[in-house]
C-alpha cells in the first residue's frame, strides 16, 4: 500500500506551541494552549544557544520543586538594608521634635543608590551604577527602633516612615532604626 504524503499535509494542524507556516512546514513557536512537558534525560538535555545579552533589570528563569518554569528577579537579592540616613529626633536647640515626623526612606534609597545626591558619594568606576527599583516593587520593614526615643513607628507602602519622638527622649548610640527592603 502506498500513501501520497502530500495529500495529508493540508489536513494537518498545529497548536500548543507550534505554528504551521505553510502546507508542508510546521515550526516551533506559537501560543501554548495546554500544560506542556518537555522530558529531558542526562543524555538528552535541553540547550538554547545564541541568547541575547541581558540587563540587570531582566528576569531569570527558575524551576519550582514540581518542575514548572517561572521568571524571577534573579540578579537582585531577596532583601537588602536601607542606606544609612539620619533619623531626626531633636530640633537645632536640642528639644525633642513634637508631633508626627516623616522620613521618605524610599527617596533616600533612590538618591543614594541612584547617585543623584552628589555630595558625600564616591565610586570606583564612574560609569558603574546600582539598580534602583520602583517603590512599588519593594516591601519596607523597620526591624528595630529605640523605643525609649521613638514612638508609634509606621511604614507606608510607598516607603515613608512616620514616627513620633517621645518628649523625654535622650538620643544614645542605640537611637537608630534598622530598615530592610524586601524585593517583591
Amino acid at each position: 500500500m502506498t500513501v501520497d504524503l502530500s495529500t495529508l499535509a493540508p489536513a494537518s494542524t498545529a497548536d500548543n506551541g507550534l505554528n504551521k507556516s505553510s502546507t508542508t512546514n510546521t515550526q516551533l513557536g506559537g501560543p501554548l494552549t495546554g500544560a506542556t512537558t518537555i522530558t529531558t534525560t542526562a543524555a538528552n538535555t535541553l540547550a538554547i544557544p545564541g541568547l541575547q545579552t541581558g540587563a540587570e533589570t531582566d528576569k531569570v528563569v527558575t524551576v519550582t520543586s514540581t518542575g514548572v518554569l517561572q521568571a524571577l528577579k534573579g540578579a537582585l537579592p531577596k532583601f537588602f538594608y536601607a542606606p544609612s540616613v539620619v533619623v531626626p529626633t531633636h530640633d537645632s536647640n536640642g528639644v525633642p521634635l513634637v508631633g508626627n515626623q516623616t522620613l521618605d526612606i524610599y527617596s533616600k534609597y533612590s538618591q543614594q543608590f541612584g547617585f543623584s545626591g552628589g555630595i558625600g558619594q564616591a565610586r570606583s568606576n564612574s560609569s558603574s551604577t546600582l539598580p534602583v527599583l520602583p517603590a512599588s516593587e519593594l516591601d519596607y520593614f523597620v526591624t528595630y527602633f529605640d523605643n525609649t526615643v521613638f514612638n508609634t513607628v509606621t511604614v507606608s507602602a510607598a516607603g515613608v516612615i512616620t514616627y513620633t519622638v517621645k518628649p523625654t527622649a535622650v538620643a544614645t548610640e542605640a537611637s537608630f532604626m534598622n530598615i530592610v527592603f524586601k524585593v517583591k
